[in-house]
């Protein structure tokens, strides 16, 4: 999986989560994650679906904690919702945010990619009024991960979709202050490429 500030962190690091609990239970969590890779990679949602959810479940039966329970997560929340399970999907960011809390700091890395994703699910699926709170969330999270210098584009391309779950939830005037952030930053960045280019929760 590609490595970015909006999306996994990569199964490398998901080898790392639990250094206690059932090994065995750790061990087979990582495989269907690595398969479940494999599968979203070559287009097939259902078997990735199946298998990131087969990893959470093994982190939950090997009480391998929140911080890998989150990792794993979301995973399945992701590709849930591109397979067009949108309430499904919904629910699972929501668990997938308070595993992190309950990480107490050990899975703060997960917050900017999850809350990006949630508020991308949320816009791409029209429910603007939830959206606009969760993208305030993720751009907070992702400035303060330093955005701005890793991938100001793909930056760039929420603030254009926060603007926009903005301007339909009747915020007109933020609306304008966010799209002119992200064309500022377009302007600086001129005749770059961004990084991220984010998967949609439609068809």
């Amino acid at each position: 999986m590609k490595t970015s500030l909006f999306v996994t962190v990569g199964f490398a690091c998901i080898s790392l989560l639990a250094s206690c609990a059932n090994p065995i239970n750790s061990y087979t969590a990582q495989q269907y994650y690595e398969y479940g890779v494999q599968a979203e990679r070559a287009g097939d949602l259902a078997l990735a679906r199946s298998d990131y959810s087969r990893a959470y479940g093994n982190a939950q039966m090997g009480n391998l904690g929140p911080k890998a329970e989150a990792y794993y997560l979301y995973e399945f929340a992701r590709v849930t919702g591109y397979a067009g399970s949108y309430a499904e999907s919904e629910k699972a960011f929501l668990e997938v945010l308070t595993l992190i809390g309950k990480a107490n700091g050990a899975a703060d890395a997960l917050l900017a990619p999850a809350l990006s994703e949630y508020a991308r699910l949320l816009h791409d699926t029209g429910q603007h009024a939830k959206a606009v709170p969760i993208y305030a969330k993720a751009v907070a999270e992702l400035q303060k991960a330093g955005v701005l210098s890793s991938d100001p584009l793909g930056y760039a391309s929420l603030l254009d979709e926060y603007s926009s779950s903005l301007a339909a939830a009747g915020f007109t005037q933020q609306s304008i202050e966010i799209a002119s952030q992200s064309e500022s930053i377009k302007e600086t960045h001129k005749g770059e490429s961004a990084k991220f280019v984010a998967r949609r929760y439609h068809a």
